[in-house]
């Protein structure tokens, strides 16, 4: 069975894979992002547990731009539970989901700022960028 979608002409395990490829590249940058975002917390407001992190992760408003990261990566995860081919609006929508996630003007002001000001200070977050914004494009030339 073959599945045509933006990615071109392409057998079922294609989209598949790059799904899962794009999942881990934006679980790079979401750890890149959220250790900055880390260490600026603790600069302010000092040493904090683990679990305390994880609650402030998950309910403090200094961390919630990275929720939209995390949030498309659970998208991609609920996608590859399925065992059914993947539809390809589904797919679709996901992969400009990235697009505009890397577009960080598209998503909120408070988005754009912290990533933008991430991308400045970090090489890595840099080529991390990078790298997502390669995959995302070779999805378009296909």
């Amino acid at each position: 069975m073959v599945i045509e979608n933006s990615v071109g002409s392409m057998d079922v395990a294609a989209p598949r894979k790059l799904l899962t490829e794009l999942r881990h590249a934006l679980l790079g940058l979401h750890k890149m992002l959220l250790e900055t975002e880390r260490e600026a917390y603790v600069r302010l407001h000092g040493q904090v547990s683990s679990g305390e992190m994880l609650r402030l992760v998950l309910e403090h408003e200094q961390f919630a731009w990275l929720r939209f990261v995390s949030g498309l990566v659970v998208t991609i995860d609920e996608l590859l539970d399925y065992d059914d081919p993947l539809d390809k609006t589904e797919v679709d929508n996901v992969l400009a989901e990235a697009r505009k996630l890397l577009t960080p003007a598209q998503i909120s002001k408070s988005f754009e700022e912290k990533y933008q000001a991430a991308l400045q200070n970090d090489a890595a977050t840099i080529m991390k960028h990078r790298d997502i914004r390669e995959l995302l494009t070779s999805t378009l030339a296909n």
